[in-house]
């Protein structure tokens, strides 16, 4: 797997200092323990099972892209993303505004931060700084608790003696917890962290949760399965609903299981498909798997979707001109990525962005260059602040 796979996983890249990008991954590997390790190398084996077991066991990494490991159904299933930037403005202003939510003036109760103190945090505080979401299935965890378990397991797995901070966000329709974690340790060693162990970190929260909560039951797994249907990103039923419809992206809601008549419906009401009421049909909109797959990695992509005026397309690489309609950034938004949304040729184009620092962009005319020395080579959406150019 080449590193430009592995910076998928994050958000933001660091701007030059004596931590390059190309560090992160010559960065020595770590003295590897057993627990979570043990428990994604078993994993692993089973990936390679039967159909039927593969079909018991399946989750992944990140949306779209990323890795396709599997986990018991009975495992409690929490989302995470990370990524980190190298600017120690945007560190402090995460710490200071970001995580105890002063700016969101309808938060009357300002969520307290813990882990370290502000004062030991900022003894070590240098720019380099990892942010993470943590957002559990199961709203009846103690997310600080859950936090304080997940470092715990990463200090184990890395050696490192973590400087960090958490804060529980409750204004949203679920709760997580958001952790900061600084790019030096208590000992004075610089912290990284290797592509195993990013993987591994989902699973240490998991298994965290798990350990907290019990393994799921049979009804609880029941209940997550009954609600797969309103899930705005791809999903096994999709796979299902793809097997079935004929040429013209059509399926009949005759000799259809009632999970997949729930999701076209719940389809319908997200604009990805249609419903004739007299023939009974349901016709899949132009390009649905793709929005549903772009929906699971950028979670703002689909509210961008459904808003009325010009349809909107994921940037699909090469040069780009237009008018930036609305910034999203990962700071300032309960958004997991930072991305522009470019009115350009009568289209709206979602731009994912990695370490965006340019500001006032709204309404303003950008280009954004062709990565590629003349167009040639595969085409990448890979767009960085550098690559941004205001006119």
């Amino acid at each position: 797997m080449s590193p430009r796979t592995i910076k998928n996983i994050f958000n933001r890249s660091p701007q030059k200092n004596a931590h390059t990008e190309d560090s992160l991954f010559k960065w020595k590997k770590p003295i590897y323990v057993k627990d979570d390790l043990e428990a994604f190398n078993r994993l692993l084996k089973g990936y390679g099972g039967s159909p039927n077991r593969r079909k018991n066991f399946r989750a992944g990494f990140g949306g779209g892209r990323g890795h396709a490991f599997v986990f018991p159904e009975q495992s409690q299933r929490v989302a995470f993303k990370m990524y980190y930037s190298n600017s120690m403005a945007s560190h402090n202003e995460y710490i200071r505004h970001y995580m105890p939510q002063k700016d969101k003036v309808q938060v009357v109760e300002k969520p307290a931060l813990f882990g370290m103190t502000e004062e030991e945090y900022d003894k070590k505080k240098i720019p380099l700084n990892f942010k993470c979401i943590i957002s559990p299935e199961n709203q009846d965890v103690n997310l600080e608790e859950l936090a304080k378990s997940f470092i715990r397991r990463l200090e184990k797995h890395t050696g490192y003696s973590l400087i960090w901070r958490g804060a529980i966000h409750s204004d949203t329709e679920h709760r997580h917890a958001h952790v900061v974690i600084n790019g030096k340790d208590k000992n004075g060693k610089d912290v990284f962290f290797n592509r195993e162990t990013i993987v591994l970190m989902r699973l240490m929260c998991m298994n965290a949760a798990t350990v907290m909560l019990g393994e799921r039951t049979k009804v609880e797994i029941a209940r997550a399965k009954l609600n797969l249907h309103k899930a705005n990103r791809w999903t096994e039923i999709d796979e299902q609903i793809e097997s079935l419809v004929d040429m013209d992206q059509k399926i009949s809601q005759s000799n259809i299981s009632m999970e997949i008549a729930n999701r076209l419906s719940h389809l319908a009401e997200i604009r990805l498909a249609k419903h004739d009421k007299q023939s009974g049909e349901y016709m899949l909109e132009k390009g649905w798997k793709e929005t549903l797959r772009v929906s699971g990695r950028y979670n703002t992509y689909l509210e961008e979707y459904l808003k009325d005026g010009a349809p909107l397309e994921l940037y699909n690489g090469g040069a780009l001109k237009g008018i930036v309609e609305r910034v999203i950034t990962f700071d300032k938004d309960e958004a997991w990525n930072d991305a522009l949304v470019i009115k350009s040729g009568g289209k709206r184009i979602y731009v994912p962005v990695w370490q965006l620092h340019k500001e006032n962009l709204q309404g303003k005319n950008v280009s954004i260059r062709d990565t590629h020395k003349n167009g040639e080579g595969k085409i990448s959406r890979q767009v960085s602040d550098k690559d941004i150019f205001v006119h």
